[in-house]
């Protein structure tokens, strides 16, 4: 799907940047705040949804996108969303859902091999990963590193 249009933002005003701890980042233009992050931080913060015209919807279990659908597949998803000014370091409810941005770096193709030599050889793999634990566990699943039974 593409954009229909183009919209020229006022200058950004702000910055909050992206932090571990809080999951999302957020930029000021002119009275509105755009925010992208970890989706399960800040859909619950969201009431309504663009759909392809961009005319907005309520929010609701029904009209959510199934975004974990694609966590699984192993990718990372980020959600992106447009609402008033942060207070602190939260987002403020009523946000709306802009949509959301798949990103998914490929494995290397020796990485599934390189596993099972390491594994043959007795040496535990383990993977550290800020994604969330069904992109995680897809990727892992693809490497080699978790299998059916979970190890």
């Amino acid at each position: 799907m593409f954009c229909k249009q183009v919209v020229l933002l006022p200058e950004v005003q702000t910055v909050l940047p992206f932090d571990s701890a809080r999951k999302f980042s957020a930029v000021a233009a002119g009275s509105t705040a755009y925010y992208k992050g970890a989706p399960e931080v800040l859909l619950p913060h969201c009431r309504t949804m663009l759909d392809l015209n961009g005319f907005s919807l309520p929010l609701s279990p029904d009209t959510l996108p199934h975004w974990q659908h694609y966590a699984g597949q192993g990718y990372r998803v980020v959600a992106l969303c447009r609402g008033d000014l942060w207070l602190q370091d939260q987002p403020p409810n009523g946000l709306t859902l802009l949509g959301f941005l798949l990103l998914r770096d490929g494995l290397r193709p020796q990485t599934a091999g390189a596993v099972k030599l390491l594994r043959r050889a007795g040496i535990r793999v383990v993977m550290l990963t800020g994604d969330s634990p069904d992109t995680a566990a897809a990727i892992a699943k693809e490497a080699g590193i978790l299998d059916k039974d979970g190890l």
